[in-house]
């Protein structure tokens, strides 16, 4: 008798907690999508069957759920990578707006487990926030960017003319004051054309649109190869040394190369940029469950205290006494984040990384399309470009 009672009492606990978490799901806004240990969906709330109507996704994995959607997911990554981005194609007939294609629906997709002890049905509950308003305005501005600076772009291919002739004609006329101010001059404009034509291609990378990803299989030793061809010139000029811990086509990564190779670009060129003279940058990639880590570990001189928030902002630049002396316009890791997290990915970043108190670690999560045999433990290849 007291078996049963017992019994009946973790029933009635149950099926009370059940109809608590019923009464929470309908009660939200958001769209939240409860999964098992396979993450197979056992219950969906009414605003998820909103986002997932016509279809009934009850019993499907969560891929095949997201059949009929653009998205970034990869199931094998789940949950070390437990953020991704979903797209819901317009419906027929809807309308245009600021001359824009249709826009789909956009929707920021949240993984969490359930850390509960009494309601074992489900392992983890996936909530999907409509971002869609914050898609459509990123897209007007990086349109109206775009815009802008292809109209820079005359007026200063005119000014860099002018400035060139005048330098060349005048170049027995002028004192040599003058003449260093006419130096320093063409140097800035030629500056400035490089950063309107920078800022020109990264608006027109389409990141805000999963559909305009090229995706294919890509090897991090072909990504830190062409890092280090881009930033040849720096490298040779710092006397920077680069280090790969990346075994030769062991590690290949699922995703859009020109963009994964930008990723790279700009980590090596930080690294070398903002660090020491004959400093140094390891680059140790590692594949578990499908799951790929890059680890970008330099010597420089670390990310001074108060600026880890604001890194990653666009237009953001480490330069505390606003010197200049550092070129660029702090798109590099605003960009790196941007395409990573295209990719479904993560970015993390560590300062001080060292026991002196320096250094800076950059963390690159992505989903991989391989299984390594065992964490990477191969010989060292010292990829350092000298001069």
């Amino acid at each position: 008798m007291t078996h049963k009672i017992s019994n009946d009492r973790a029933l009635q606990f149950v099926q009370a907690q059940k109809e608590k978490l019923e009464t929470i799901l309908a009660s939200l806004r958001e769209g939240v999508v409860l999964l098992d240990k396979d993450f197979r969906v056992v219950t969906a709330n009414a605003a998820a069957e909103a986002i997932f109507k016509p279809a009934d996704v009850i019993g499907k994995r969560l891929d095949d759920a997201l059949a009929g959607f653009q998205h970034n997911l990869n199931l094998e990554a789940l949950p070390a990578l437990n953020t991704f981005q979903v797209q819901k194609a317009p419906a027929p007939g809807e309308a245009r707006s600021a001359g824009l294609p249709r826009a789909p629906r956009v929707f920021s997709a949240t993984l969490s487990r359930n850390t509960g002890v009494h309601d074992t049905s489900w392992m983890y509950a996936l909530c999907l926030h409509d971002i869609s308003q914050a898609h459509q305005l990123e897209r007007m501005k990086s349109l109206f960017l775009n815009r802008l600076a292809h109209k820079i772009c005359t007026p200063l291919t005119v000014v860099m003319a002018t400035t060139s002739l005048v330098a060349k004609e005048a170049q027995g006329v002028l004192d040599s004051e003058s003449k260093d101010l006419l130096q320093e001059s063409m140097k800035h404009v030629e500056q400035c054309a490089a950063l309107v034509r920078q800022f020109i291609e990264y608006t027109s990378l389409g990141l805000s649109d999963i559909s305009s990803m090229k995706w294919a299989r890509v090897s991090i030793e072909d990504l830190i190869e062409a890092a280090l061809r881009s930033n040849a010139e720096l490298i040779q000029r710092k006397q920077f040394r680069v280090v790969s811990l990346c075994p030769k086509g062991a590690v290949e990564i699922f995703g859009d190369r020109e963009k994964l190779e930008l990723v790279f670009h700009h980590l090596v060129q930080n690294a070398a940029k903002f660090g020491k003279t004959e400093g140094s940058l390891m680059i140790g990639p590692e594949s578990k469950d499908r799951l790929v880590k890059v680890l970008f570990l330099d010597d420089g001189p670390g990310i001074p205290p108060g600026e880890m928030d604001n890194l990653g902002q666009l237009f953001y630049q480490v330069d505390p006494e606003n010197t200049g002396e550092v070129p660029g316009a702090g798109f590099g890791l605003w960009l790196v984040r941007q395409i990573v997290q295209c990719h479904g990915g993560e970015v993390r970043l560590t300062s001080p990384a060292n026991d002196e108190g320096g250094g800076t670690q950059v963390e690159v999560l992505v989903p991989g399309v391989m299984q390594a045999p065992k964490p990477f433990e191969g010989q060292t290849v010292d990829l350092a470009v000298t001069a």
